[in-house]
């Protein structure tokens, strides 16, 4: 299986881990956000890195622009931030995980090979943030 390393600079030391990703044959990352939308739907990888802050287009409309084209993408946010104005969005846009930019090689690792499973995983916090506004909506949806 090939493997294809286009990854965001941010985040060079993925390089590191390219040996522990198999059977993943393609990860992509950039820092553009028009140019990771254009190699996504090219591409078809299996798991793409996307930043928030991009170049261009923010890695919100980058991820709404790739699964607009193409729904069973994987897209892993990888950011620094926890503002709701980023987790809220970047979850309704089709992420299928959230982590910071501060988690472990490791755990970058292990949330790639899960998502490539099909698995959702988020950072604790983005974690409570979703349960908080699931119990808000219930709350404010009850007579």
């Amino acid at each position: 299986m090939s493997f294809l390393p286009t990854i965001m600079k941010w985040y060079a030391s993925v390089y590191r881990l390219t040996y522990l990703f198999n059977p993943i044959s393609k990860l992509l990352g950039r820092d553009n956000g028009r140019s990771a939308v254009s190699l996504a739907l090219s591409l078809h990888p299996d798991i793409i890195l996307m930043d928030l802050v991009m170049e261009e287009i923010d890695g919100i409309e980058a991820t709404k622009r790739i699964i607009a084209h193409w729904p069973e993408a994987k897209i892993i946010i990888v950011t620094s931030f926890l503002d709701d104005d980023k987790v809220y969005p970047a979850i309704e846009a089709g992420a299928t995980s959230y982590l910071l930019k501060t988690s472990k090689a490791s755990e970058i690792a292990d949330a790639i090979r899960a998502t490539y499973r099909g698995q959702s995983v988020l950072e604790p916090e983005v974690t409570g943030k979703m349960m908080m506004k699931m119990q808000q909506k219930k709350q404010a949806a009850s007579p």
